[in-house]
């Protein structure tokens, strides 16, 4: 039998955008975000992120989980959780308890 030189797969896509968000939600995740992303602006000047206006709560939730979310196992589970609703309060949670840990090594509580 032929064998291809190379790897291949057969894939799904699935759609991970279905379900309403809850605006307190999507607003407790906007909220966590700036704050974890000002306190990583107080020790790395360089660092900016910017979300697009208007992003869809499941877009928002996935670029924070990609840009920072620390651990990469915590990141890889948020990205695999088709439920926006889910994504979003694992982002928000992951965020706070981030933003808790360097605050604390910080020396400060924000």
């Amino acid at each position: 039998p032929f064998t291809p030189p190379y790897r291949t797969a057969e894939a799904t896509i699935l759609d991970g955008d279905r379900g309403d968000v809850p605006s307190a939600a999507q607003a407790a995740l906007l909220s966590t975000a700036t704050a974890f992303t000002s306190l990583v602006k107080d020790r790395d000047k360089g660092f900016d992120l910017r979300l697009p206006r208007g992003a869809s709560a499941a877009l928002t939730a996935d670029l924070c989980a990609h840009y920072l979310v620390l651990d990469p196992r915590e990141r890889q589970a948020i990205l695999e959780t088709l439920d926006p609703a889910a994504r979003v309060q694992r982002v928000t949670e992951a965020l706070a308890l981030q933003h808790l840990t360097l605050g604390m090594d910080s020396g400060t509580l924000n």
